[in-house]
């Protein structure tokens, strides 16, 4: 069955690491609770990539998930609200590390329950 995707977004200019550890913390969680994680780390572009690149290549992966997750920090990143933004406009749903891990759950049981009624 498919699972949700959601698209991890958060700081990563001028972390450490580009805040690698945060975003690795959010897949794990994420997929534990039923979720497809998409990590931006892992957009195909190399690290030498610009700025904008990077944000391109990002909206264009958000653009294919069902949902956005923001991580710690995200409002201090123009990125991250960028793709907040964005996401928000789009109309996928956006949670937060704010989000009680009941209303994460219950999203992907509404969202395997709308998938089941899509195959019948």
């Amino acid at each position: 069955m498919k699972k949700p995707k959601i698209y991890i977004s958060g700081p990563m200019t001028g972390k450490a690491d580009y805040n690698r550890p945060a975003f690795e913390t959010a897949c794990q969680a994420l997929d534990l609770l039923g979720f497809e994680p998409v990590n931006p780390h892992n957009n195909g572009l190399p690290q030498s990539a610009s700025y904008n690149e990077h944000l391109v290549k990002d909206i264009e992966i958000l653009l294919t998930c069902d949902a956005i997750y923001l991580i710690n920090g995200w409002t201090d990143s123009d990125g991250a609200q960028i793709e907040c933004f964005v996401a928000d406009n789009r109309g996928l749903r956006v949670f937060s590390y704010h989000t009680p891990v009941e209303m994460l759950h219950e999203y992907v049981t509404d969202f395997a329950h709308k998938q089941a009624d899509n195959n019948n």
